[in-house]
This record gives C-alpha cells, structure tokens and sequence, in this order.
C-alpha cells in the first residue's frame, strides 16, 4: 500500500531494493523517506522533482565500488539521471554533465 502510494506522487520505492545485490542491505522506506525529505524531493542532478519526474535512490559512491547504504552516501535522484550516472561517483558524473554542457553551448555558438 504504502509503495503503490508512494509511486503515485512519482518516487519510486521499491520493496528490495538492494536485495540481491552483493553487499548491499535492503533499504527501509523510511530511510528512503528520509533522503527524499533532505534533498527536499529534488533530484541533486538537474534539479527536476515530483511530480515532474519519477525519483530514487541512489549511490554517492556506487555499491560496485565500495559504497554502502548509509545515509552519507545515499542521494535522491530522477531515474534518467541515475540511469545516465551508472558505475560512476557524483563528482565523475558531474564533470560528465559539465563537459557535455560546455561543448553543446560552444557549438550552438
């Protein structure tokens, strides 16, 4: 219920996530309602939140590099960014988003 819910107003909370995946805990909704609540329903990425996109959780550190499921390293996201982020850390995926910016506005100039 309180998934299905939770999926209408567009954030995604699935019940295992993290079940399945080496090293990783499954992740309480709570917790999940948590970060959503701290980075105030916004993915930390383009800035998009509900009911505009669909949100997750995830890595700061991704989990195949050593990451865990605490809170320091947990970050609210749409799904086309966290798509688009894959295996690599925030600061990776942000320089990624800077250079793709940087050489479309050079030329469109």
């Amino acid at each position: 219920m309180h998934s299905r819910l939770l999926t209408v107003v567009g954030i995604s909370v699935p019940a295992k996530t993290g079940a399945g995946v080496p090293g990783t805990q499954m992740i309480s909704i709570l917790t999940k309602l948590f970060v959503f609540s701290r980075d105030h329903f916004t993915c930390i990425f383009c800035g998009k939140g509900v009911p505009e996109v669909e949100l997750v959780l995830d890595h700061w550190l991704p989990v195949t590099r050593g990451g865990g499921d605490d809170l320091r390293n947990l970050m609210t996201t749409c799904t086309r960014c966290a798509s688009q982020k894959g295996d690599r850390t925030r600061s990776e995926f942000s320089r990624s988003l800077r250079e793709k910016n940087l050489s479309a506005t050079a030329s469109s100039a």
